[in-house]
């Protein structure tokens, strides 16, 4: 079985669009996704496009198949001293549209809990690595295509671009179960806090990958 990744410099709409439709039935019923949006699922897609327009300007806009036109696993990341959100012409791409339908209880928690806990443990735990590593913001396989190695494929080329420039490669994760994928590509737990949320707590996961974690 092929395993083609891609790194897309400039994605079409059809390819942004098929990327949200693959993290919708990627991330049904996500814990962390309901607590993001409130609970609200008509914000999920708004949501998830502004993520990916972020890196699609910005950041790196990754995707992996077997060799077709189809997106089986799509990756975003943002390289050394980028970061999703950190300037205005990424967040409006999409991002100031999904926080202003935001309720503002959830306006507040964005800043003031998620935000604060999530952001604060990164630079807490990575220090200077964080921002001068490569950060994964979504790694995401249609379901039609999960365990058959192409999330795998692509977490491991962005791994081996990261260790040819000298850099990690971290990322959050919200289950042990995707705790557990990740550790078996090289990744090491480097930390762990709650995120309390209206809809009901969950767990963030933090891990990172170093040269010769996994070689």
């Amino acid at each position: 079985m092929a395993h083609n990744v891609e790194s897309i410099e400039k994605p079409t709409e059809l390819q942004i669009e098929a990327a949200v439709a693959l993290m919708l039935r990627a991330m049904d019923g996500d814990i962390s996704v309901d607590s993001m949006t409130g609970g609200n699922d008509n914000l999920r897609a708004l949501l998830f496009r502004s993520m990916i327009r972020a890196a699609a300007i910005e950041g790196s806009f990754y995707i992996a198949n077997d060799g077709s036109d189809e997106i089986f696993t799509i990756g975003i990341w943002f390289g050394p001293g980028k970061q999703m959100f950190s300037t205005e012409t990424q967040r409006n791409e999409g991002w100031m549209d999904f926080f202003n339908a935001l309720t503002p209880e959830m306006q507040g928690w964005w800043g003031t809990v998620f935000h604060a806990k999530h952001e604060e443990t990164l630079n807490s735990l990575l220090g200077p690595k964080y921002v001068d590593g490569w950060f994964a913001n979504i790694i995401a396989t249609d379901p039609v295509h999960q365990r058959q190695g192409y999330g795998s494929a692509l977490v491991n080329s962005v791994c081996q671009r990261a260790a040819k420039e000298g850099k990690i490669c971290a990322l959050a994760t919200q289950n042990e179960k995707n705790t557990e994928w990740y550790k078996s590509l090289g990744f090491k737990v480097v930390g762990q806090v709650e995120i309390p949320a209206p809809t009901g707590n969950w767990p963030d996961y933090f891990l990172t990958w170093e040269r010769g974690s996994s070689e």
